[in-house]
């Protein structure tokens, strides 16, 4: 079998693996990995964009322009829409975004910096403090969270 073949191969699973992952995170009733969006049309398309490149760098500021709200109107109405402030979506789309990758096999590193961390250390923390542990132990054994839905309560 080609290597092209072999890859071609790999990438489906790569998909059903992430699916099921999806899957079992959501079945352990774990909060911690919603990501609630909102209905208004001009807030879908901003939290789109920033669900699938968490790492943009545009504030409340430039995404109020660009999507023609006053920025107080924004706030407010996301807050309302999705139970969380802006700044509390963002990082949880960067966290989110951030166990997909992790779980196609990115290093720690380049995911943080693709999902929008300043640097390594800021990534751990913040999902150390979100997730309860580290990427690497989260991932430890077949998946931390998955571990953690088996622990009797």
């Amino acid at each position: 079998m080609s290597l092209e073949a072999s890859d071609a191969l790999l990438e489906p699973r790569r998909a059903r693996l992430v699916g099921v992952l999806i899957d079992e995170l959501a079945a352990g009733g774990r909060e911690s990995l919603h990501l609630p969006m909102p209905q208004d049309p001009r807030l879908v398309a901003m939290a789109s964009a920033l669900a699938n490149d968490p790492a943009l760098a545009d504030g409340l500021d430039e995404w109020a322009d660009r999507i023609g709200m006053a920025r107080r109107t924004l706030t407010r109405r996301f807050a309302a829409e999705t139970g969380w402030s802006f700044a509390q979506w963002r990082q949880q789309a960067r966290l989110l975004k951030a166990v997909e990758l992790l779980s196609l096999g990115g290093s720690v590193t380049a995911v943080a910096l693709t999902v929008g961390y300043s640097s390594v250390s800021a990534f751990i923390e913040a999902f150390r403090k979100h997730f309860g542990c580290t990427p690497a132990r989260f991932f430890e054994a077949g998946g931390g969270l998955l571990q953690a839905k088996k622990k009797p309560a």
